[in-house]
């Protein structure tokens, strides 16, 4: 199952795995990795992190965060 979303947010393909995070805190722990290739819808980028979300339906973000990586990345 594929995501699809009203308007067009900017969909991007990961060029190196990234460490993702629940909350926008470099502190936190990661909850996944983001893999080389993998297509992600770009939701808002706050305070120098960009909230993500998959566009294959093979995982889902906790209910109290969201999928969050560092902006420069």
């Amino acid at each position: 199952a594929t995501l699809a979303l009203d308007g067009s947010p900017r969909v991007v393909k990961a060029t190196k795995d990234l460490p993702v995070r629940a909350r926008r805190d470099a502190k936190e722990k990661a909850i996944g990795t983001l893999e080389t290739g993998a297509e992600v819808y770009v939701m808002e980028t706050v305070a120098g992190w960009t909230n993500l979300l998959p566009k294959e339906l093979g995982f889902l973000a906790p209910s109290d965060g969201g999928f969050w990586v560092p902006s420069s990345e």
